[in-house]
């Protein structure tokens, strides 16, 4: 995590401390929920142009494992794919 830090009008700061309050959070959490609300996430457009994040949903079926329970599938050696090769 950063640290930062900002200057806000007085009638800015009051507003927040206020809202943080009401809310029972801090001003920091505050903050930081309203830049995730309204700034873009630059790094969820990275994402999406991976290789892994493309394939998504390519497969169909009506198996015990489609996306619920796929760390099971994928990391125990007990899966559902192994019994079916």
């Amino acid at each position: 995590m950063h640290r930062t830090q900002i200057s806000l009008e007085e009638r800015q700061y009051n507003n927040l401390r206020h809202y943080a309050q009401n809310k029972k959070l801090s001003i920091s959490a505050v903050i930081r929920d309203l830049l995730d609300k309204h700034v873009p996430d630059l790094q969820c457009k990275d994402m999406k142009a991976s290789p892994l994040h493309q394939i998504k949903g390519i497969v169909a079926g009506k198996g015990e494992f489609r996306g619920k329970e796929h760390n099971k599938a994928l990391y125990t050696h007990e899966s559902h794919w192994n019994e079916k090769q």
